[in-house]
């Protein structure tokens, strides 16, 4: 529907040490988009290094483990980084500002002293999830006032505009998903910044 026509796709090992055969056999085939779909981050630095030398800028579009901090670590240029984006979230996305939500950058000033000195270097959103999770558990028993399975479920089906860190979350009894997609960004991977990124360039 979006007129999008895949030209190459190969399944990688992911620990394979050397992905330039793919990317040549991809540019070969005319991609004007990379889109990676991994979490290893060691198989998508070597993606990247393999794009870098080749002198080939085509853009990066993939999984949110393109983004983390260890990926800086394994590439052979830091400008490697570049033209690479992924999905991630609002909440862990830095404003026109150059701010985070008040949310997020509360949750970041409470954790930053068990995150380590300097730098926080882990995607910051596992963190926000982690946390959200404990306290839509918190509001489905506390709401229920119990924990029945079915009570909760009733809890949660009546559930809308629940404010997280991670999320503003929403159930209804035919969506129980609870993450409605408006909390989706599309960030630029080079902007890691404690964690959290800024928006990619539209």
């Amino acid at each position: 529907k979006a007129s999008i026509k895949p030209t190459y796709t190969a399944l990688v090992d992911p620990n394979k040490t050397d992905l330039t055969d793919e990317m040549m056999k991809a540019k070969a085939a005319g991609a004007d988009i990379v889109m990676p779909w991994s979490a290893a981050t060691g198989l998508l630095g070597r993606l990247l290094n393999a794009r870098g030398d080749m002198g080939w800028n085509v853009p990066v579009v993939g999984h949110p483990a393109l983004m983390a901090a260890q990926i800086r670590k394994l590439l052979n240029k830091p400008e490697y980084w570049a033209n690479a984006y992924a999905a991630g979230y609002r909440s862990t996305t830095y404003g026109a500002d150059g701010k985070l939500p008040a949310a997020t950058q509360a949750l970041l000033d409470k954790m930053r002293p068990r995150l380590g000195a300097g730098e926080v270097d882990v995607l910051f959103w596992w963190v926000a999830m982690g946390y959200d999770c404990v306290k839509i558990l918190e509001h489905a028993i506390k709401t229920a006032g119990g924990t029945d399975p079915a009570a909760i479920q009733k809890a949660l089906d009546g559930t809308a505009e629940f404010k997280g860190v991670y999320a503003t979350y929403r159930w209804t009894a035919t969506e129980r998903n609870g993450f409605p997609d408006s909390n989706m960004a599309m960030n630029a991977a080079n902007t890691f910044k404690d964690g959290s990124f800024n928006l990619a360039p539209r």
